[in-house]
């Protein structure tokens, strides 16, 4: 089963009720991709660089930094009492979804977005394949 990915990204309001938006290519300061409305919620916190979500007060995480024009994927953390439902994969697709629909490069330094990008060839036009890595 593969989950629909939508995300909020209507830019925030000022206090005078004007728009606010994020430079080219930089996230708002937060936004929520929900895989199903009805299951899990998959934040995207953007000042401590990652994807989260919370279940069962268990912090599950991907985590990314900037390097330059790309956005290394650098760490999946999954607790062990959540482990083998599927939490890291929808982590993976939330964060190569946004990662599309805001235009970022993409180097897979993490071994689980790694695997995760072999088994979904439809996210392969993201990675940066100058890297050299």
């Amino acid at each position: 089963m593969r989950a629909s990915l939508t995300s909020s990204l209507a830019p925030a309001r000022a206090a005078s009720g004007s728009a606010r938006t994020a430079p080219a290519g930089q996230a708002p300061p937060s936004v929520t991709v929900t895989p199903d409305p009805t299951q899990l919620v998959i934040r995207h916190n953007v000042p401590a660089q990652r994807f989260e979500a919370l279940v069962g007060g268990l912090l599950a995480w991907l985590g990314y930094a900037r390097e330059g024009p790309r956005y290394v994927l650098d760490h999946t953390w999954v607790p062990e009492e959540l482990r083998g439902r599927g939490l890291a994969a929808q982590l993976a697709a939330a964060a190569l979804t946004e990662a599309r629909q805001r235009h970022w490069r993409i180097l897979p330094r993490c071994s689980y977005v790694a695997s995760f990008l072999r088994k979904h060839p439809e996210f392969s036009d993201l990675v940066d394949a100058g890297a050299g890595e």
